[in-house]
């Protein structure tokens, strides 16, 4: 096996099957006589900053399994707009010798690995979210009501939650942005757990894919004991707000599961696998309002979260 690997980095990168695929291909070369890894950016022109959580763990899963690796990059002398997102958010920073850039736009959430502890973990993340998310010039200005951040957060915690009971990982990789002309708020969350189609597959012996088992774990029907992981997975609240005003993906194992912001569910299985689970959340907030002034239950000027 090669003593250096180099990553390319796709021209764009979102959390499509296209792009996680052609990054785990890559990252599969990585084995314990590897040596160095180069990442190179000179393709890539653009990146969802909520994919740094994808992109995060993949860099997390070198550095902790094979600490003997240096790793490196190369990028432009002239930042592209793709670089300067994983430069603003810290992504690049805290894996690699490059200095943070300063996020003149105030659209990025800082991408954090959190080590989660059964004592400490809800005070963390929401030391976090108050940090990045709720004292940010765009929630303040959209989602600005008390409660919006108590639903908010208990769904984060629902995630936690997960990774803490079942994934048999502690720590959380997570990041997030604003999108001001798309009117969306994007937040992810990554974890390198054993993974939700392992989770829940002594009970469901009768699916065959991993996609298949991330569908039965958003399921509302699974609440008995016997099913206790796929209620401890939170899934299928954060899913049925979402419905008709943001979209969800999930990615595990092999599994690629997502649902766009008309409720539509898709399932596909990935070439390679992904080791642990990512979960992205999006939401539009004009969809939101829409949504609550079908429902007669919102005041003017006021935006609920689907939390």
């Amino acid at each position: 096996m090669p003593d250096k690997v180099t990553i390319m980095l796709p021209s764009s990168v979102y959390s499509n099957e296209a792009t996680i695929n052609s990054l785990l291909k890559q990252f599969s070369q990585i084995d314990p006589f590897t040596k160095e890894v180069h990442y190179n950016t000179a393709n890539m022109k653009w990146i969802d900053g909520e994919v740094s959580s994808l992109l995060g763990s993949l860099f997390e899963k070198v550095k902790t399994e094979y600490p003997q690796i240096n790793q490196y990059i190369a990028t432009h002398k002239s930042k592209t707009a793709a670089e300067q997102t994983l430069l603003k958010n810290d992504l690049l920073p805290h894996y690699l010798p490059v200095e943070k850039m300063e996020d003149t736009y105030n659209t990025a959430i800082d991408f954090n690995v959190i080590d989660l502890t059964e004592a400490t973990a809800k005070n963390v993340v929401l030391t976090y979210l108050k940090q990045q998310v709720y004292s940010h010039q765009e929630w303040e200005k959209n989602f600005s009501v008390a409660e919006d951040q108590v639903e908010f957060s208990d769904s984060i915690f629902e995630l936690v939650s997960n990774i803490l009971e079942h994934s048999r990982s502690t720590l959380m990789l997570i990041s997030g942005q604003f999108y001001p002309k798309k009117d969306e708020f994007r937040i992810s969350i990554a974890d390198l757990g054993i993974g939700i189609p392992i989770t829940v597959q002594n009970e469901t012996p009768h699916l065959t894919s991993d996609s298949e088992r991330i569908d039965w774990a958003t399921k509302k029907s699974m609440t008995s004991k016997t099913h206790a992981h796929a209620r401890g997975l939170g899934l299928y609240r954060i899913k049925d707000r979402l419905t008709n005003v943001g979209s969800l993906i999930i990615v595990s194992g092999h599994g690629y599961w997502k649902m766009d912001d008309n409720g539509h569910v898709t399932q596909t299985k990935l070439s390679y696998q992904y080791p642990g689970t990512y979960v992205k959340i999006s939401f539009s907030r004009s969809k939101v309002l829409d949504k609550m002034k079908n429902k007669d239950t919102i005041k003017p000027d006021t935006t609920e979260l689907p939390f």
